[in-house]
């Protein structure tokens, strides 16, 4: 097996069908080495171009090289160590050109030895710069996975899905024991695609308009870990083809030409049924409306009261014209001037948790913003003038009992 190829594009597939092995799976529970066939990428040189694969226990990718970007010398196909490649590879700064070389007929005194490929890479001289050799393995024992030919349950592009799920990370719950809040769902409705996330205390929604789906209806869960691996396979400027697989326990990602395609696993039943229907909280009806024209100076004025909140809580106590913080029975109210209330508290003073509204407040981006409150709800909502499809969540404290 023998091909050319330029080291950018190269990198790019890479970095679209190699993710797989960068996952946790890959890494033996002892964390001493890495499992071969987990840890590797699957080569495949034929008259049609350069095939790339990776795949883990949760997720599986294959990238397409079309056969007139590259030029392959000798077809096979050959399992390559994954994350030592794509990373010498990726700190040549010059344009380079990369000839992989790898003997099939090689003799080994012992087979469980591992066979060695070699990568060289050559300056726009011609010259050899670097010359590096890989340890290879047959590719029988390599997963066939076969990525399902099913019709897109949603179609977005690449640049929304990635702002939308940026916007949404900051409220997964990473290293949830009992795997529900480590996920992110994509709720389809009649009135648009809703992407969230939330660890029970703080959430994050936004809505995509610009999404076409085949299906008005749905839930979709996924563990955000694998999302992020996943859509940075794609660039920004593509389509992104999203489908249910037939045994509704994989999805299927894919762009518009099918050269890149990932699978990821979707949690167990049991997590998706027991993810919160965060969504359900839009369709309440506000009992009050902050309007905070400037955001900055309402984050800065929060986080020079932090250090007065028992406990992360305070209250939020109504004026006519302005609201003020309560922390507790011991401080006096401290006067918020840059927030105007909308319309008036009607139950009284709502508890809040300072640290969980710095840590939305810091996620937005626009210089004005919106704190409101539902009447049938737990949840206060914000949202952000930049963003107005963007609403971040936050649960309700204990009550505090201002004077």
């Amino acid at each position: 097996m023998k091909f050319e190829i330029d080291h950018k594009t190269l990198v790019s597939a890479l970095q679209r069908g190699g993710i797989s092995n960068q996952t946790k799976e890959a890494i033996d529970p002892d964390k001493s080495r890495k499992q071969p066939l987990l840890s590797c990428v699957k080569l495949t040189a034929d008259k049609d171009g350069l095939t790339i694969e990776s795949s883990s226990a949760g997720l599986s990718a294959k990238s397409s090289l079309a056969k007139d970007k590259i030029k392959i010398s000798e077809t096979g196909t050959v399992c390559v160590e994954g994350p030592d490649w794509l990373g010498d590879i990726k700190r040549l700064i010059l344009p380079h050109n990369i000839s992989f070389e790898f003997d099939s007929e090689q003799k080994r005194v012992d087979e469980t030895i591992p066979a060695r490929a070699w990568v060289r890479a050559t300056n726009a001289k011609g010259r050899e710069s670097f010359a590096w050799s890989y340890d290879c393995y047959a590719t029988k024992n390599f997963p066939k996975i076969v990525y399902g030919d099913n019709k897109p349950t949603i179609k977005i592009n690449g640049a929304d899905l990635k702002k939308a799920i940026r916007g949404v990370n900051f409220s997964v719950e990473s290293e949830d024991f009992i795997q529900v809040f480590d996920n992110i769902v994509f709720c389809m409705t009649k009135k648009g695609l809703y992407i969230a996330g939330s660890d029970n205390r703080r959430g994050a929604i936004v809505k995509l308009d610009k999404a076409i789906q085949s299906t008005t209806e749905g839930k979709i869960v996924i563990n955000a870990f694998l999302l992020n691996k996943t859509t940075s396979c794609f660039n920004g400027d593509e389509m992104i083809n999203i489908s249910i697989e037939d045994d509704n326990n994989h999805l299927v990602f894919a762009n518009e030409d099918h050269s890149t395609l990932v699978r990821a696993s979707m949690p167990s039943e049991e997590s998706r049924q027991r993810y919160p229907e965060i969504t359900k909280t839009m369709d309440n009806i506000m009992e009050v409306t902050v309007d905070i024209p400037d955001r900055q100076e309402f984050l800065q004025a929060m986080i020079s009261l932090e250090h007065k909140a028992d406990n992360g809580e305070f209250c939020v106590v109504a004026g006519k014209e302005e609201i003020s913080i309560k922390f507790s029975d011991r401080h006096k109210p401290a006067l918020v001037g840059c927030a105007k209330i909308a319309k008036g508290l009607q139950n009284g003073p709502i508890p809040l948790n300072i640290k969980f509204l710095l840590d939305i407040l810091q996620q937005m981006e626009g210089t004005s913003m919106k704190l409101s409150f539902f009447a049938k709800e737990i949840r206060a909502v914000l949202q952000d003038s930049s963003e107005p499809n963007y609403f971040y969540l936050m649960q309700k404290a204990k009550p505090i009992s201002p004077k």
